[in-house]
């Protein structure tokens, strides 16, 4: 009997996270196959660190590390170019290091997402405020560009941040779309 239960509690957890993992960057289904939109290489889903930190709400002290930029990027969506900067942390130095890079994002309310070739060392904390123009990881290799400003009770590591978001909605638009990200 104990042993059933057992279980049903796994069978709750695993389905569970799986519903997360659908959410929370587009769920990688059918149509998106269809679409040519590629799931991760890896089979590896997220970092045994989110799952630790799901529960922590963010630390300013982090945060403000974060603001420290020191690597410049350009963004181009529709030959319109939105300066922006990549954060202080060990998956921003990562995605600068793939860079040139074009990709085909998918688009969810909110935001536009990707799912990059490789891993990415991810620090995920919970944002709770997402701003127009955040850049973020959610698992390891989900790249996501924010164009909307709203509440959040997921996880992320941090990239950068756009400079200026004046237009970056409107370029982005409703559906998926190509967009180049470069070395400033």
């Amino acid at each position: 009997m104990a042993d059933k239960k057992f279980l049903i509690c796994v069978i709750a957890l695993v389905l569970s996270f799986a519903f997360i993992c659908f959410c929370a960057c587009g769920g990688g289904g059918v149509s998106d196959s269809i679409n040519g939109f590629n799931e991760q290489d890896s089979t590896e889903d997220v970092n045994s660190e989110e799952s630790a930190s799901d529960g922590d709400v963010s630390n300013p002290d982090k945060d403000a590390e974060n603001e420290n930029c020191s690597m410049k990027i350009s963004i181009i969506v529709e030959n319109k170019t939105f300066d922006a900067v990549l954060y202080d942390v060990k998956a921003a130095e990562e995605f600068y290091s793939m860079l040139p890079l074009t990709m085909d994002m998918s688009a969810m309310p909110h935001e536009k997402y990707f799912y990059l070739n490789r891993n990415l060392t991810s620090e995920p904390r919970k944002v709770e405020n997402i701003e127009e123009g955040d850049m973020m990881l959610w698992g390891n290799n989900c790249f996501v560009l924010f164009y909307e400003s709203f509440s959040s009770s997921y996880s992320y590591t941090k990239l950068g941040k756009l400079e200026n978001t004046q237009g970056f909605a409107d370029a982005l638009g409703q559906a998926g779309v190509t967009v180049t990200v470069r070395r400033a």
